[in-house]
């Protein structure tokens, strides 16, 4: 019984079939790489835009309330400029009943629902020469204003906190790079997604 002899691969046939797999492989990587690239690209240009608009709709939420419920000679816009827009509202309020605050919530302090004293005046950020506010304090029927001071901004620049004026906080949106200052805020928790959720007065505005 004779055994049939099988002829195989050459080397220079495995040496081609190599170089072609290598080629198609290296093809294959680069369509899939592209592929991730393009793909992480436009999920952070959809968290852009979702960042985008959920600081516009903050800013057309805020600026709709400016000058809400002031005390007589308290000023409705304390300092605007292209970077910087600080104005007084009456946010929050932790009275059952009381329709002139946007914002009812029962379990804020009351120093969260009224206006900066004079003692806790902070310097507005990025405000050009420094601005210090609040420069007086605005009573109404013997305690502080209800309208909060309110501070947005861009950029790097900070304003410095006043003498026992302990409850100032900022809140950052990340990718808008826009900043709020709030007297009497509570701290503010991050929320998914890279955007941080600012709270006023322990009123959350989520995402």
């Amino acid at each position: 019984m004779t055994i049939r002899q099988r002829k195989g691969f050459s080397l220079i046939e495995l040496m081609i079939a190599i170089v072609v797999m290598a080629v198609v492989l290296a093809g294959t990587m680069n369509f899939f790489m592209g592929q991730s690239r393009t793909f992480r690209k436009a999920t952070t240009d959809m968290v852009l835009l979702q960042n985008a608009r959920f600081a516009t709709d903050l800013l057309n939420e805020h600026f709709r309330s400016v000058g809400a419920n002031l005390t007589v000679g308290q000023p409705a816009v304390i300092y605007a400029d292209k970077n910087t827009f600080a104005f007084n509202a009456d946010y929050a309020t932790n009275v059952a009943g009381d329709i002139d605050a946007i914002y009812y919530e029962p379990k804020a302090p009351t120093s969260e629902t009224q206006s900066l004293l004079q003692a806790q005046a902070f310097t507005i950020p990025n405000s050009a020469p420094a601005l210090s506010y609040p420069a007086a304090d605005y009573i109404q029927a013997g305690v502080p204003s209800p309208a909060e001071t309110i501070t947005f901004w861009s950029g790097g620049g900070g304003g410095g906190g006043g003498g026992g004026g302990g409850g100032l906080r900022n809140a950052m949106c990340e990718s808008a790079r826009i900043f709020l200052t709030v007297s009497a805020a509570p701290d503010v928790s991050a929320a998914p997604g890279a955007v941080a959720a600012l709270s006023v007065a322990s009123t959350t505005l989520a995402t």
